[in-house]
């Protein structure tokens, strides 16, 4: 594993040595490592084998399909049901519709129908029987008979569940590797805590999600970088450093920096934030403005506050370590905002000179991203200045004074619509008569439109600006997108850093591809992110991806950080408590791991829990349903493989064959050749998953093949009681299975306990 990248305690005591420290020198040599990395990375997968079952009967047939359908229609097997006797279907259903450009041609509606009938009669009765009998003279071991317009493939059992479980065995721990992204150069933005703040449960499912993809995607072939990007720097260092100023020593007293270093941290941010308040004082106002001029020398690299700036990381890591130590989590490289502090200036530049971005009135530079108008919409005028405006809809009248630009437009239905700069200022001066209920939302006076969430949208109103009236329009607030790069003070923001950084992937790192995995909420900003990086010429569509997931909630509710279940730590304190006292009533034998057996229980809880579902989707905490040996749960397949282990104890004095005997194949258990089969889905099942960046995917599976298994091994038979022959072929199958398990777990980063 390559040393990950990251200013540790030792750059900061070789700082405190030479009594300055130069951020500029630290990222100089940060780079010099990074470039290291790349390069033994390239080297890696040079000499890296990607194992592809060559003799994986279902992905040739599917290649052999696709080849004679000439990628016209969709060739997807799927696993049929239970109760149909064929073991695989494929459908083309693309192959019975006529050829598009005939279908244009032809005039009337009998016309194209005729086309229409010709076309599904010449698939059912020409192209899928030419088909089949391809198919069964390429795979002698499977039959393929037509069903309206499906293909079923029934396999010759003994040769094509031989051939998977001889591949399992042989690829042992690199069964599922393939190349389905091979050449592909893959950058995950995971995890990203911020300096001097305690990681709370907003960074669990980010860390965790960008981990296993990492994995999974290694596994297609693809070269990866685990990238922690830390959120250290902005004004809250400002704040930070002038708190530690005032009140350093007598916070220090409170809570030991050493041994409770985001208690001390937190306790400065508080002090500061309570200090400043809302900035309506003198005292307040001046408090504000010493932090702000604090950062701004902290961003012109000022000795003095960067000493103040590199401890509050030396402590944020002394938390992040043993989090990311708890978890099993490990980065290629941990690289601040910091890092790109004297990269933000060219792309600030280009995006002026190209008129990308503008300088509002207030001193801000801002990128707007422009509403997509519908085909067919012109526009009419443009208003500037002082203007009033009312809504008016029946006997309603809404007052308002907007300062800024006003746009006049009409759509293609000929509706009128009034659209306000998001960067005007809208002073709401009262209403008249009773306001309709959901129709027009109060706001605060003297707010900009920028603030409106949504804005308001009105159909059916008239609207008036000063003496000229427009019927029945549509009004719209902030329908471009207003994102700031620059403050008025020149000072930086999150996006103008994550331009520079993106940047920096694309020329250093040589990515290919980039996977943000940030939550839902940040879509906006992911948005401003990969058009101005688009425009700029840095990424292509679709090179830059934001893979988004949702809160996590209990009872339903989005769980506060500033409870104490709301911080990371108290997630998996809460997990591993109810853990450990379940092993207790199920009287564990073995004390001297009753501890690490609870821990993995609770990680691994924690870990499937994202992944219960679509990771788009809110992740709903619940402690009886995560720990649960009978659902849908990381548990339940740490379970699976426990009594995976123990019944391949109980025959450790029988030796396993070379391989499976035909006989025992031909004559296998349905629900033992269903394990197989989806053994056999396994590589498959990975690619898709890496394809699709779902990793809830592969935790769905392996819940149905532990299903397969347990099924299996509850059934009828008593597998210690078959003869030694059969016994033997069983424990070769049982230990394919525990390979594949095994395989699936490690990817998604859940390891097994010793005992459940």
């Amino acid at each position: 594993m390559v040393d990950e990248l990251v200013v540790t305690p030792e750059t900061a005591e070789s700082a405190e040595e030479t009594e300055t420290v130069d951020l500029r020198e630290i990222n100089a040599a940060l780079q010099t490592d990074l470039l290291t990395l790349v390069t033994q990375k390239e080297s890696q997968a040079t000499v890296q084998e990607h194992h592809r079952l060559d003799s994986y009967a279902l992905g040739r047939a599917k290649t052999r399909i696709k080849i004679f359908l000439h990628n016209r229609g969709k060739a997807a097997f799927r696993r049929t049901p239970d109760s149909v006797t064929a073991d695989y279907s494929i459908m083309v259903p693309d192959l019975t519709k006529a050829d598009p450009k005939e279908l244009e041609a032809a005039e009337g509606k009998k016309a194209k129908k005729a086309l229409g009938s010709e076309a599904m009669n010449n698939y059912r009765t020409k192209i899928l029987p030419a088909l089949a009998a391809e198919l069964s003279a390429q795979f002698p071991w499977a039959t393929f008979e037509i069903q309206e317009i499906y293909i079923n493939m029934t396999l010759e059992k003994g040769p094509f569940l031989d051939a998977t479980l001889q591949q399992v065995h042989q690829l042992d721990e690199e069964y599922g590797n393939n190349e389905s992204q091979a050449g592909q150069r893959t950058l995950l933005d995971f995890s990203s805590p911020n300096i001097a703040k305690t990681m709370h449960v907003g960074h669990l499912r980010s860390t965790i999600i960008g981990e296993v993809l990492k994995h999974i995607l290694e596994a297609n072939g693809s070269i990866t970088y685990g990238v922690n990007h830390l959120g250290d720097w902005g004004t809250n260092f400002g704040q930070i450093i002038h708190a530690q100023e005032l009140w350093g020593e007598e916070t220090a007293e409170l809570f030991d920096p050493e041994t409770q270093p985001m208690e001390y941290l937190a306790e400065l941010y508080k002090r500061m934030k309570t200090a400043i308040g809302d900035k309506e004082t003198d005292g307040q106002k001046a408090m504000d403005q010493e932090s702000r001029t604090r950062f701004t020398r902290l961003e012109q690299l000022d000795p003095e506050m960067l000493k103040h700036w590199q401890e509050f990381r030396r402590l944020s890591f002394i938390e992040f370590d043993r989090m990311y130590q708890r978890l099993d989590i490990s980065f290629d490289a941990s690289l601040g905002e910091s890092f790109y502090n004297d990269q933000m200036a060219a792309p600030v530049e280009e995006l002026a000179e190209q008129g990308i971005s503008e300088k509002i009135k207030d001193g801000r530079t801002v990128v707007r991203l422009k509403k997509e108008e519908e085909e067919g919409t012109e526009s009419l005028e443009t208003i500037e200045g002082d203007n009033n405006i009312e809504i008016i809809i029946g006997q309603f009248q809404a007052k308002f004074e907007v300062k800024g630009k006003i746009h006049i437009l009409r759509n293609k239905k000929n509706r009128i619509i009034v659209r306000i700069d998001n960067d005007a200022t809208l002073i709401h001066h009262g209403n008249s008569h009773e306001e309709p209920e959901g129709e027009v939302k109060k706001e605060k006076r003297s707010k900009t439109i920028g603030a409106f969430k949504k804005g308001l949208r009105l159909q059916d109103a008239k609207i008036k600006i000063g003496e000229k009236e427009y019927p029945s329009p549509l009004l719209e607030i902030d329908q471009d997108k207003m994102h700031v790069i620059l403050k008025s003070d020149g000072s930086t923001m999150y996006l103008t850093r994550d331009i520079a950084a993106l940047r920096h992937r694309v020329e250093s790192w040589k990515a290919t591809k980039m996977l943000y995995v940030i939550g839902n909420e940040q879509e906006s900003d992911m948005e401003a992110l990969y058009h101005i990086s688009a425009k700029l010429g840095d990424t292509e569509p679709g090179e830059a991806e934001h893979l988004a997931f949702g809160m996590i909630t209990k009872e339903g509710k989005k769980i506060s950080s500033r409870e104490g279940a709301g911080s990371l730590e108290g997630l998996i304190d809460q997990l591993k408590e109810a853990a450990l006292a379940n092993l207790k009533k199920r009287e564990h034998s073995a004390p001297e791991t009753i501890e690490e057996d609870a821990e993995k229980i609770a990680t691994g809880a924690l870990i499937y829990g994202n992944f219960a579902a679509s990771m788009s989707k809110n992740m709903e905490f619940d402690l009886k349903k995560m720990l649960s040996l009978e659902g849908q749960s990381g548990p339940y397949l740490q379970y699976s493989a426990v009594r995976l282990t123990r019944l391949l104890e109980k025959m450790k004095e029988i030796e396993s064959p070379a391989q499976s005997s035909t006989e025992f194949l031909t004559e296998l258990d349905p629900k033992a050749t269903k394990l197989v089969k989806m053994m056999a889905e396994f590589p498959e099942q990975l690619a898709q998953v890496g394809k699709l960046n779902a990793p809830h995917l592969l935790a769905s599976f392996l819940y149905e093949f532990c299903s397969s298994f347990n099924s299996l091994y509850s059934g009828e038979i008593k597998f210690t009681k078959l003869d030694i022959a059969t016994q033997a072929e069983y424990k070769y199958l049982f230990e394919a299975t525990l390979i594949v398990l095994k395989r699936g777990l490690d990817l998604l980063h859940i390891q097994i306990p010793n005992q459940m």
